[in-house]
């Protein structure tokens, strides 16, 4: 069997398209003594919602609640990385190439590429894991990724208008 080199990690791809956007380091900016609290208010939510299964004792149905919102998560991503990816064009035509910077394409283009497949992987997985009864558990798994989403989406808009 022919071996194949792995490719960049998440990280370095992330790394490499931010760098080439901004022009400086991602590890200058991690370094930082800002941090991204939004961000990890986000991370903290969807990890609290997903570990007690929306507080459901049943293991079934933390498992369906799990699913729900991991289902949210991964439509919400298709649409957002393929707006994402477009907007980004459209600085780098209007901005970035002005500046004479050459973006990195390839974090955004896998990401809004690939997240469609995701979509349907997580859809396939609650219709063969999650019995029909749990439909309001799905309901209420989406409803709580809808609310951590908006917080964080209110909290970014907040800091582009330059009130947070």
């Amino acid at each position: 069997a022919q071996r194949r080199a792995m490719g960049k990690t998440h990280r370095k791809l992330f790394s490499e398209w931010y760098e080439s956007c901004t022009g400086e380091h991602l590890a200058t900016l991690m370094a930082a003594e800002a941090s991204p609290v939004h961000s990890e208010h986000l991370f903290a939510c969807m990890m609290r919602d997903v570990t007690t299964g929306g507080g459901h004792s049943d293991v079934v149905a933390q498992g369906s609640y799990a699913l729900g919102y991991n289902l949210a998560v991964e439509y919400l991503a298709a649409y957002e990385k393929t707006w994402l990816l477009e907007s980004f064009r459209t600085v780098d035509k209007n901005l970035l190439q002005k500046q004479g910077r050459d973006v990195e394409w390839l974090f955004l283009e896998v990401h809004a590429l690939g997240e469609p497949e995701h979509a349907d992987l997580g859809h396939k997985a609650v219709a063969a894991f999650v019995p029909e009864s749990h439909t309001p558990i799905l309901r209420e798994a989406m409803l709580a990724h809808d609310r951590d989403f908006a917080q964080f989406y209110h909290a970014l808009c907040d800091i582009l208008e330059g009130s947070a």
